[in-house]
């Protein structure tokens, strides 16, 4: 999830655990310590583009990188809030090793829980194994997940009874809403697997496999990716959606372009990454391959011929004998997002075409 949400879940923590403790403080100290986990990104100016995709949600958000980093930080925060200073600005009261432990372990466990929600996903067994974990429930930001969050700490921080402390009804109102709408985003997320299944039948397409992920900053329209022999299909449903078929597009899959080159650094970080939802074209510009990974929202910027970017979009090509793979970013996302609520608006209200190019012959499926 993003910082913000990581930083909010922080301090709902620290207000819990450390509010009668520190006041508002332990809300500012549940905010820093509940991103920790995200500074795996202070590596990048020693990384290329290939280690800091294998780095990021690594370590830093594995099992292993928790019980590591619970002792560790939270002995030093032991320390610093019962040093002599911090106790007489107390009054004397010392916080227990366990609180400061539970505070630590509690931010550490729930950050990587709720990057878990996203379909980036999180590699939870690293070192061991670089599989990622992600549930797809929720976009990398989704308001709506965010603002109990900020009501909460809102609730602590104006609280003139005990500052830093939220009263028990807000706190319950708050967190009644968290739950909720998790529970709603899992639901929704099976109510939209159970769409596409019978549209999938109801065209003819038989998938591989395939995933099922919240849209952009909503759960509520929802994308399913699905694979077969020789080609990848997208489409969204929203819950606003009548019985109307919905409108599948087809991506050609030609992922045979890279098996000769297998084994390099390149080629391997790009199909890892994607989980082999990857679209590959030629690049005959400056040789090598486009590869895109299908699993994020896509958009169709003209000068694609008609294919998909995404945020993930790479030049890759295979290292020459003697010379280093090219794994490179391609950018030009940033100015699709801008009018990404339009969109959403857009499909919600009817617009089937809204957050895709419009039909062209060869687009569907033949129906039975």
């Amino acid at each position: 999830m993003d910082s913000f949400t990581q930083a909010a879940l922080g301090a709902v923590v620290g207000e819990r655990l450390l509010g009668r403790q520190l006041g508002r403080s332990a809300l500012g100290w549940g905010a820093l310590v509940g991103t920790l986990p995200d500074l795996d990104v202070l590596a990048n100016p020693w990384l290329d583009t290939i280690g800091e995709l294998y780095w990021h949600r690594g370590f830093s958000h594995s099992v292993f990188g928790v019980l590591l980093g619970t002792p560790l930080i939270g002995w030093l925060l032991f320390r610093l809030w019962n040093r002599r200073s911090a106790l007489d600005r107390r009054n004397g009261e010392a916080i227990s090793w366990q609180r400061v432990f539970a505070f630590t372990f509690l931010n550490f466990a729930t950050h990587i829980l709720i990057d878990c929600f996203t379909v980036y996903g999180t590699q939870l067994l690293d070192p061991w194994s670089r599989r990622r974990f992600g549930l797809n429930n929720f976009f990398i930001i989704d308001p709506l997940f965010t603002l109990p969050m900020f009501v909460w700490i809102a609730a602590a921080l104006f609280r003139r009874k005990s500052p830093g402390r939220a009263s028990p009804g807000w706190v319950l109102g708050c967190a009644i809403a968290l739950v909720a709408y998790v529970g709603f985003s899992f639901a929704a997320q099976s109510l939209a697997a159970r769409r596409f299944d019978r549209e999938l039948a109801g065209v003819g397409i038989e998938p591989i496999r395939g995933e099922v992920s919240a849209a952009p900053f909503t759960t509520l329209i929802w994308r399913g990716l699905f694979e077969t022999e020789d080609a990848f299909w997208i489409t969204y449903w929203a819950v606003t959606d009548s019985a109307e078929p919905l409108a599948f597009h087809r991506v050609p899959k030609r992922l045979d372009l890279l098996e000769p080159h297998r084994g390099d650094r390149a080629i391997d970080c790009a199909l890892w990454f994607s989980e082999e939802y990857l679209l590959v074209e030629p690049d005959r510009e400056r040789g090598g391959f486009l590869a895109t990974d299908l699993r994020f929202v896509e958009f169709w910027p003209e000068e694609s011929g008609g294919m998909p970017r995404t945020f993930f979009t790479w030049h890759v090509a295979p290292a020459p004998e003697g010379g280093t793979s090219v794994f490179e970013p391609v950018r030009g996302g940033g100015r699709e997002i801008g009018g990404m609520f339009e969109k959403l608006a857009d499909r919600l209200g009817g617009d089937r075409g809204a957050l895709g190019p419009a039909a062209v012959p060869g687009d569907q499926p033949p129906t039975r």
